[in-house]
């Protein structure tokens, strides 16, 4: 874990939650003025995911001794839910689809990142590699968030209204809490622990 390089780690856990508060306020600015606020929300959840699936990449050195096939598995499905998360803001944005489906897509993305998320916290919660109270936080955070994989029907049958959303869709919902609250608060969290690794090492 020394060889971990922390102060970027911290930097970019810094990074992730940042991003995801500017997202809180554009989207909150969207719904009170309009404007590009609501682009610029879409353009923050994709940057989160992708700095998620970075963390991922810097993480896997960790990873990788307690179970490589399992990190290396974990880390390619990190890296496509970066981009499937993408996808779904640049469909928004650039109109190709409605705002619903493309949230599907988004939650798929997410989806993907909370398997990560649970495997690397499941593992290091059992080779004590990191606080518990921490790895529990991961895995709960990436446990609601796989909740995004009920969006694949929706996705399949092109849905893209509310109105036409089946119960599965309404329960997918719940996984942004997992993205938009635990996930920035893991990751702060962890880049503060490492650093102070990294510092006393």
């Amino acid at each position: 874990m020394e060889n971990l390089p922390s102060r970027a780690i911290r930097n970019l856990t810094v990074a992730i939650g940042m991003v995801t508060l500017v997202g809180f306020i554009a989207i909150a600015l969207f719904f009170s003025v309009g404007g590009f606020w609501g682009p610029l929300n879409d353009l923050s959840i994709a940057l989160e995911a992708l700095l998620s699936a970075a963390l991922a990449w810097m993480l896997n050195p960790m990873f990788r001794p307690q179970s490589p096939k399992l990190s290396q598995a974990m880390l390619a499905v990190a890296i496509v839910g970066g981009l499937v998360t993408s996808i779904g803001s640049a469909f928004v944005i650039f109109k190709v689809t409605g705002y619903f489906l493309a949230g599907l897509f988004m939650g798929l993305g997410f989806a993907l990142l909370g398997a990560w998320l649970y495997s690397f916290n499941r593992l290091a919660r059992l080779s004590d590699l990191l606080p518990r109270g921490l790895t529990l936080l991961g895995q709960i955070a990436g446990g609601i968030m796989a909740l995004g994989f009920l969006n694949i029907p929706g996705i399949l049958n092109r849905i893209d209204s509310p109105a036409d959303a089946s119960l599965m869709e309404n329960i997918a919902q719940v996984s942004a809490l997992g993205w938009l609250i635990l996930l920035p608060i893991w990751s702060i969290w962890l880049g503060r622990v490492l650093f102070a690794k990294g510092e006393t090492a």
